[in-house]
């Protein structure tokens, strides 16, 4: 029989569980198990559950500030306009044990509906946790969720409290979200505002340049502009305060924010945030996502698979490497082979790019026993001094 404490937890699948901001932003957190304000955008406060959501391409990240006594519940759907989960459909359960965090995934699929527990060894689910005096925090990375994770994907998005251990649990409402680029607070009915970012990338040392134009038909009067870098970026580009400029005749006014990434920021996404405050004091909010990026980001083709008469598969890719820097590159890449797999062709190879944010194509080769685990392969670039270690996902039949 559950105790007396988890039927309030229950019956709170019946409340309507609504976002505090629809649209969310690109934003990558550092995974440590605090949640840190600035590097998560709030969700929700659901009977006494704190939770945070944002996305990158590619990747969804989910995060909360759980009261103990209880485990954290999170669904995430395509907004299909039909009640019920899709195929799509991603539900997680989290909870804290004696040996530490407890992470289940269950995916709505063709296969039904199972559970399968995850292991911070699992490539495609990043987890980390830490305890407080009476709640426990966590984060998660879901790459595996990453047909979700698209710019303009309209999704729903649930994250409640529930009994310890519990797993056969109704679906109450979900909140439909949208990720987006861009997002603002605040600006005066009649006021409008776009973003000047082509690209959204830079690369650390390099300098970003964002610009803005807000147009106004009002008798509207802001005085101040600050505008800041928030996330786990926050600390690698200055602040930057201005009176704002006069609007033109065509009722436009243009901000522009230049400045030198250091050499040290953290690569992923981070926001500029943007703060105008008017002559009354109001204060209007526009946030806009941008890049750090690596100078060079790994992807890969469809992977094209052809078994063997031995019971293993070959497996052939195309590994995309495309640069971010404005300079041609010039380098080596080398890759790993993952336990019980060998690469005969693309194991180590020269590269030259040589335009301005161009690409590189490399034919690679993998030959091993295949199984429901994606591949993962540690790769590392080395041009001149410089050099980065990434990992490549590959999923394969």
């Amino acid at each position: 029989m559950l105790p007396l404490a988890a039927f309030p937890l229950l019956l709170s699948q019946f409340v309507p569980f609504e976002a505090e901001v629809a649209n969310r932003l690109a934003m990558t957190p550092t995974l440590d198990g605090n949640v840190a304000e600035e590097e998560w955008d709030h969700l929700a406060d659901f009977q006494g559950l704190r939770s945070y959501f944002q996305w990158e391409p590619g990747t969804l990240f989910v995060a909360g500030d759980v009261p103990n006594g209880a485990w954290a519940r999170i669904i995430v759907d395509r907004d299909h306009g039909k009640k019920g989960l899709s195929t799509q459909a991603r539900e997680w359960l989290i909870g804290r044990t004696p040996e530490g965090l407890s992470v289940m995934l269950r995916r709505h699929d063709v296969q039904g509906r199972r559970w399968e527990r995850i292991t911070q060894e699992e490539p495609l689910q990043q987890f980390n946790f830490s305890q407080q005096t009476d709640r426990w925090q966590f984060e998660l990375a879901s790459p595996s969720a990453g047909e979700l994770a698209r710019l303009g994907s309209r999704l729903k998005v649930r994250v409640e409290p529930v009994p310890v251990g519990a797993m056969q649990l109704a679906t109450g409402d979900m909140a439909p979200v949208r990720l987006a680029f861009d997002r603002s607070f605040g600006l005066p009915d009649g006021v409008r505002w776009s973003p000047r970012a082509p690209d959204r990338v830079v690369i650390p040392g390099d300098t970003l340049r964002i610009g803005m134009e807000l147009e106004s038909k009002l008798n509207w009067e802001p005085q101040q502009v600050s505008m800041r870098t928030v996330g786990q970026a926050r600390f690698s580009a200055p602040e930057m305060r201005m009176p704002f400029p006069s609007f033109g005749r065509d009722d436009v006014a243009a901000l522009s924010y230049v400045a030198e990434i250091h050499e040290s920021a953290p690569e992923g996404y981070t926001v500029l945030l943007t703060e105008i405050t008017d002559a009354q004091g109001q204060k209007a909010i526009m946030q806009t996502s941008y890049l750090i990026a690596p100078k060079l980001v790994i992807t890969h083709t469809k992977p094209e698979v052809k078994p063997q008469p031995d019971g293993t598969v070959r497996v052939f890719v195309d590994v995309l490497l495309r640069s971010k820097s404005r300079n041609s590159l010039r380098g080596r890449v080398k890759l790993t082979a993952p336990t019980g797999w060998e690469i005969p062709r693309g194991a180590d190879a020269p590269f030259i790019i040589y335009h301005s944010r161009g690409t590189a194509r490399l034919r690679v080769e993998l030959r091993g026993t295949p199984s429901e685990t994606p591949l993962s392969i540690p790769i590392e670039i080395r041009m001149g001094e410089w050099m980065s270690s990434q990992t490549l996902i590959i999923q394969y039949p």
